[in-house]
């Protein structure tokens, strides 16, 4: 699955639009086991993570060269944008 959200309202670069990637995201079934994951392997995490959302709860990592990676665990293994 591939979410890709877009805020016409924002601009990016000197004011000029143009569409901007700053991340991908991670779709995982199994929260308990991302949570050991993340303290066996002493994962950063950012932004306050987890967040929780209305359907959903994330966590931002990186990758080792510095690419942000989502990784998101469904209320109920139900996928539901609102």
């Amino acid at each position: 699955m591939l979410a890709i959200t877009e805020y016409p309202e924002r601009k990016w670069y000197c004011g000029e639009d143009y569409h901007q990637t700053y991340h991908f995201g991670l779709r995982l079934l199994d929260k308990g086991e991302w949570q050991q994951k993340i303290k066996e392997l002493k994962l950063e995490t950012f932004y306050s993570s987890p967040i929780p959302y209305q359907h959903s709860t994330s966590w931002y990592v990186k990758d080792p060269t510095g690419n942000e990676i989502e990784v998101a665990v469904w209320h109920n293994n139900e996928v539901k944008f609102s």
